[in-house]
């Protein structure tokens, strides 16, 4: 029977992976298309002799060089907000002084204010409201005032006659290209998070699946939560490693430590072909069950079975050799905590499996007497005998020889 209880474990993933850099880069687009744009009309200007409308196309690029030298030293909100007035402040200037309102007026300076709400909503993303508020207030004011000529514009400096359409052309056209390369933009920007929300979370997902048994990863995914388990029936293996501390004294903590790796592999190997689940690693220690988190009627056989392997196993490497303690009964296992998650064992059947371990002989499997009614018929094994066990007193164990032919 499977007892389980919930705890919240993993709280909602934060939101705008990258989001600072993508504003960035937003208006460092935004900006270097207002200068080609300047430039654009710079030349027009040029082409048409008109003075005003060149000494304004100056002050636009001169706002864009300004915003790049602030993005530069850093200061990207400066940036962004002089780029946002000095666009409120331009562009009726532009209209009172050359463009007026309507196509009659050669009017079409205003429009540039669709591309300055489509583009302020991105670099404006995470502002409070208040503040995106009062910019697209101000955008939409001053472009009801000149489309409807609210206040009455008759600007001085107008295009010439034969320039009129030509010039209002040329503006919508600029206009729904920089709409074109800003939504681009936006959307290249949008794909490139989604890809790195991918590649986290396949990361996420390598690294559950290498620290939590299947069944476990699925049901974190799921409900997001911590849990206990009451087992009735499983198998717990402890396997140490003989004389690690005076070997640590004699190598180097790299060579130490592939030496480690080494060894844990292979037994990781050995787990998975038995079908038993890796718990965990302690120092020199290893520790394996089976019967959890999905029940197995025949753990006992195969985590001695496992313990027969890895003493094979190590016969593979130089002057090493490994002490094991087996334990069945019934354990309470799962995840706690908020940092740094794993799934775990609790209870007196570990702690009695630890001792087995402990009280073991080396190169060889102690198990207990539970176990040893579980494997009657499989494995032949020597005499019991009874050893003190601190915490159980005298307790009866035996160690395993090897498998019974039949």
């Amino acid at each position: 029977m499977t007892d389980f209880i919930t705890t919240r474990l993993l709280q909602e993933p934060p939101k705008g992976l990258g989001r600072p850099h993508r504003v960035r880069r937003f208006l460092l687009v935004s900006t270097l298309l207002l200068i080609a744009l300047g430039l654009i009309w710079t030349a027009f200007a040029l082409k048409t002799g008109h003075r005003e409308l060149l000494i304004g196309d100056l002050v636009l690029i001169t706002i864009g060089l300004a915003t790049l030298l602030l993005m530069r030293l850093g200061w990207i909100t400066a940036a962004i907000h002089l780029l946002l007035i000095a666009l409120l402040i331009w562009i009726p200037t532009m209209a009172f002084y050359v463009s007026g309102s309507g196509v009659n007026n050669n009017g079409a300076v205003h429009y540039w204010l669709f591309v300055y709400i489509v583009g302020l909503h991105f670099v404006l993303f995470d502002a409070a409201r208040v503040i995106q508020t009062f910019y697209v207030a101000s955008a939409v004011l001053i472009f009801i005032v000149i489309e409807y000529n609210l206040v009455a514009l008759d600007p001085k400096y107008g295009f010439p006659a034969d320039d009129t359409l030509f010039g209002h052309g040329l503006t919508l056209g600029l206009v729904l290209i920089a709409i074109a390369v800003i939504m681009r933009t936006y959307i290249n920007d949008l794909a490139d998070a989604e890809r790195r929300a991918r590649d986290a979370n396949h990361r996420s997902d390598q690294l559950l699946d290498s620290v939590l048994p299947p069944s476990i990863v699925e049901r974190v995914r799921r409900q997001g939560t911590t849990f206990t388990q009451r087992v009735d029936e499983c198998s717990v293996l402890f396997a140490d490693i003989v004389g690690f501390t005076p070997m640590a004294s004699r190598l180097s903590a790299e060579e130490l430590v592939g030496l480690l790796n080494h060894v844990f592999s292979r037994f990781d190997e050995l787990t998975a072909a038995h079908g038993v689940e890796k718990i965990k690693t302690i120092g020199d220690g290893y520790m394996a069950a089976c019967g959890l988190p999905e029940p197995c009627p025949d753990h006992a056989r195969r985590i001695v079975r496992l313990g027969l392997d890895m003493l094979g196993a190590i016969d593979d490497f130089e002057n090493l050799s490994v002490r094991i303690g087996v334990n069945s009964g019934p354990v309470l296992a799962g995840i706690i905590g908020q940092q740094r998650i794993a799934f775990d064992l609790w209870g007196e059947t570990v702690n009695l499996a630890s001792r087995m371990e402990s009280h073991g002989t080396q190169g060889r499997i102690q198990v207990t007497s539970s176990t040893y009614g579980l494997l009657q018929g499989e494995f032949s094994f020597d005499e019991g005998r009874t050893i003190d066990v601190k915490g159980a007193g005298p307790t009866t164990a035996y160690l395993v020889r090897d498998y019974l032919e039949k």
